[in-house]
């Protein structure tokens, strides 16, 4: 689960788009100032010539032409928890306006590079980000257009009529440039809709990020027209991730949280490309799960996984139409298949799977009971499903798949400056970890709680990790909880369970996020017998009071009656204490 804590650079922003969803769900360009382009190195061109060129051509046409040398800014090291962090900042002419207001200017694309300002979390983090920033340079001018641009939240731009800034500074000053804002001007192939609605109910692609790269017709097919971008492409079936069934151990830099542009290209995200040479990339959410309970698209193997996990989609040479019969329906009337075979190699990797995961009672001892090969495969462990693209998914029986531990934070208060070895052991190996968990830390911590790592020589707040934990057991016992009141239920159970009020907001804001959808939401707490068993931890030397909290939880759709959980409380924080909070996903 990564969090990207840009203290300086506040949070991302989406800006209002210039363009809107008419009654039929399709997305067409609003009445806003737009304007001719040239391209760059030619001469101009007319209007009609230029208005939503199509994705394939802009991408066969991408010329950037750098203008600046690159600017490196740097922040401050204001907080000793967090790392100090460089912006760097490069500028290229993409072309010129052939007429109106900014007739002759410049359109400028503006890439910032960055690394995050503290411990980053989760797969991916360590690799810079950018954010891609749209300008006109006419005369000595450098005019910001916000509308058609991913950018830094209120630094850049300030609508409440002060002299504009960008990051608290004119980064193009050194070259002579003013700098200005211009809130109304739009150029519609660069903006950044929401939501992409296809042809069919269902069809609804959701904006994830705007990378760069360019189409590549041998990985990609288009699966649908937009009116404005020209083609919307995914991955080709048969470029679909081979892994048959489940692993552990994913591929570093093969997962949608870790991949970047045309590295991408597999995972079957969607994709858009722009004339700049950047691209859209959007993700396929549905709320099928809540129509064929007791199943998931997700395959377990990421915390940050999207809503239907990029390992779902089958590739046909794995499953073909001939494989498949009907079992069932969902409530809408939408065919659900189960494997002809039941003999199919995806049962038989699945069931290996299963039989390596650890597993726990409700005790928190280990299960050491496996279903027969035949119980399994009667227990239908996968059925599928053809979402409104026209894919086939795959659709895993929850009671089958380990729960993973996300986003656990180890806090360590010493009462002296001292060394000290912390090593977790989650059944199913720690996956994510900062700093990098080698076998073990070895860091030196202070009674304020920082923590320097031996090995990177960096300070952090607190250690970081994910993993696999086994299948957890599902809890009866917990507390119902209306979405408008979760955040006020953390703030009163929380500090009940030992957290102070940093490691509650630190909670929080790790958290919250995940309880936005539902109206209502189970949540419990595991015993810390379960804890120790799916996840134990060591530390040298032995901590005097050790709180471990884990929650559960899921979504619900109206309130149900669960008998409430009567939470234990935590021991007085006394001597060389360790404090750690986390969650599981299922």
């Amino acid at each position: 689960m990564q969090r990207v804590a840009l203290a300086a650079l506040s949070a991302l922003l989406l800006f209002s788009l210039a363009g809107c969803e008419g009654k039929d769900g399709s997305w067409r360009p609003s009445n806003t100032q737009t304007q001719a382009m040239a391209p760059a190195g030619t001469a101009t061109v007319s209007a009609s010539n230029t208005a939503s060129p199509p994705a394939a051509s802009a991408a066969a046409s991408i010329h950037r032409e750098r203008v600046f040398e690159p600017v490196v800014l740097s922040e401050p090291k204001t907080d000793p928890d967090w790392e100090p962090y460089g912006i760097k900042i490069e500028a290229f002419k993409i072309n010129t306006f052939a007429d109106g207001k900014y007739q002759g200017g410049d359109l400028l694309l503006v890439r910032v590079e960055h690394m995050e300002d503290g411990p980053c979390k989760g797969e991916g983090c360590e690799k810079p980000h950018y954010q891609h920033l749209r300008y006109v340079r006419l005369g000595k001018q450098m005019i910001f257009l916000p509308r058609i641009s991913r950018r830094f939240a209120p630094q850049g731009y300030n609508p409440g009529g002060k002299k504009p800034q960008f990051l608290g500074k004119n980064p193009f000053e050194k070259f002579g440039f003013s700098l200005a804002v211009d809130a109304d001007f739009t150029i519609p192939h660069y903006e950044y809709p929401e939501r992409i609605i296809g042809d069919a109910p269902g069809k609804i692609l959701k904006l994830s990020d705007e990378e760069e790269g360019e189409l590549d017709a041998t990985r990609l097919v288009k699966i649908m027209e937009h009116p404005v971008f020209g083609g919307v492409y995914s991955s080709r079936p048969e470029r679909s991730p081979a892994n048959a069934a489940y692993s552990n151990e994913p591929s570093p830099g093969q997962t949608p949280a870790s991949c970047y542009g045309a590295s991408c290209f597999h995972t079957n995200a969607f994709f858009v490309f722009r004339p700049d040479g950047t691209l859209l990339k959007y993700h396929y959410e549905t709320d099928f799960a809540a129509d064929y309970s007791g199943y998931t698209f997700e395959t377990k193997t990421d915390c940050s996984g999207t809503a239907l996990d990029h390992l779902a989609v089958v590739s046909p040479a794995i499953v073909g139409d001939t494989d498949l019969v009907q079992v069932g329906k969902t409530q809408r009337g939408q065919p659900v298949f189960g494997l002809r075979d039941s003999n199919h190699k995806l049962v038989h990797e699945f069931y290996s799977f299963y039989k390596k995961t650890d597993r726990f009672n409700p005790d928190g001892k280990q299960d050491t009971t496996r279903l027969s090969l035949a119980d399994f495969q009667a227990a239908r462990p996968i059925l599928f499903w053809r979402d409104p693209l026209g894919r086939l998914v795959r659709l895993t029986n929850t009671g089958f798949l380990p729960t993973l531990g996300c986003e656990p934070i180890i806090y360590l208060y010493p009462e002296k400056t001292q060394a000290i070895r912390v090593a977790v052991k989650p059944r199913g190996g720690v996956r994510h970890s900062t700093p990098k968990h080698r076998e073990a830390w070895n860091v030196t911590a202070d009674p304020q709680g920082r923590i320097r790592d031996d090995a990177d020589g960096k300070t952090y707040p607190y250690l970081f990790w994910e993993g696999s934990l086994g299948v957890l057991p599902q809890q009866d016992k917990g507390f119902v909880v209306e979405k408008s009141q979760v955040a006020a239920f953390f703030r009163r159970t929380l500090p009940q369970m030992g957290l102070n009020g940093v490691e509650t907001e630190d909670f929080m804001v790790a958290w919250l996020p995940e309880f936005s959808q539902a109206p209502f939401y189970f949540i419990t707490f595991f015993e810390r017998d379960t804890i120790d068993a799916a996840a134990p931890l060591e530390i040298t030397p032995r901590p005097d009071t050790v709180i471990r909290i884990l929650m559960d939880y899921r979504p619900l759709s109206s309130p149900i009656p669960v008998e409430s959980l009567k939470l234990a409380a935590p021991p007085p924080r006394r001597g060389f204490t360790v404090i750690e909070w986390g969650g599981v996903k299922r």
